[in-house]
């Protein structure tokens, strides 16, 4: 049996197959905008401003951060952390969120503690606001703040998902240094186009006592393989 990409590319190249993720599903108006992207029934216009009339600012109310990432970030708001956000006209236009490394491997392939790394978990900036140069001073004055405040921190770390087309261009802007490339992950697709990431079905396999494949085997969740993340550093203090 064919492959429902392939089956839809042969047979319908008219048509094209638009899935949504498990985790959009939480997101109502992002999917409400996403359907209106894909009828070209919407287009975002630009908001126009200079970054001289920008507001950088230290935010200690996560509740702010995750409304806005719930919103406009494609993967929602994980973890907290030490959370930055830019203002215009007292409306948050973009937000930067640094947490711990979510694996202690990250800080010691760097020859560093932990507690010595912060890894920038979450960038993101409203689809309106969107200008050339905003995010590199954005992250520009995130480190200056993060290297004044946080004596211990020596060094970010960021990963840019080339399954979702970036290509760490931002941080090649910021003056990163391209560290290194990751092993490519995987998620899971059902035949109706849901999609499941793998963590997701591996609980629900675990909640069964039975292994993660025969979980995918049992419901028809086939395995896809993403492509490689790129992990940039920018190392703010030397030992």
């Amino acid at each position: 049996m064919k492959k429902k990409g392939t089956y839809i590319k042969e047979y319908y190249p008219q048509y094209k197959i638009i899935y949504i993720w498990e985790h959009e599903c939480l997101m109502e108006n992002k999917i409400l905008e996403k359907i209106k992207y894909w009828l070209g029934i919407t287009k975002f216009s630009l908001i126009k401003y200079t970054i001289d009339n920008l507001k950088f600012k230290k935010i200690t109310d996560h509740i702010i951060i995750d409304k806005f990432l719930y919103t406009w970030h494609y993967i929602h708001h994980g973890r907290h952390g030490q959370d930055y956000g830019i203002y215009f006209k007292n409306e948050l236009i973009a937000v930067a969120r640094f947490t711990s490394p979510h694996r202690k491997e990250i800080a010691t392939s760097l020859k560093y503690k932990p507690n010595e790394v912060l890894e920038l978990s979450r960038l993101c900036v409203h689809p309106r606001y969107q200008k050339k140069n905003l995010l590199s001073w954005f992250l520009s004055k995130c480190e200056k703040h993060i290297k004044r405040n946080f004596k211990e921190i020596k060094c970010l770390v960021s990963f840019a998902d080339t399954s979702y087309g970036h290509t760490g261009a931002v941080y090649k802007a910021s003056n990163w240094v391209l560290h290194s490339k990751t092993k490519p992950n995987y998620y899971y697709i059902d035949e109706s186009g849901w999609v499941m990431h793998k963590k997701t079905l591996w609980n629900h396999a675990k909640k069964m006592s039975i292994k993660e494949s025969e979980y995918a085997e049992k419901y028809k969740y086939e395995k896809i393989w993403g492509k490689e993340k790129l992990k940039f550093i920018r190392i703010i203090r030397k030992n």
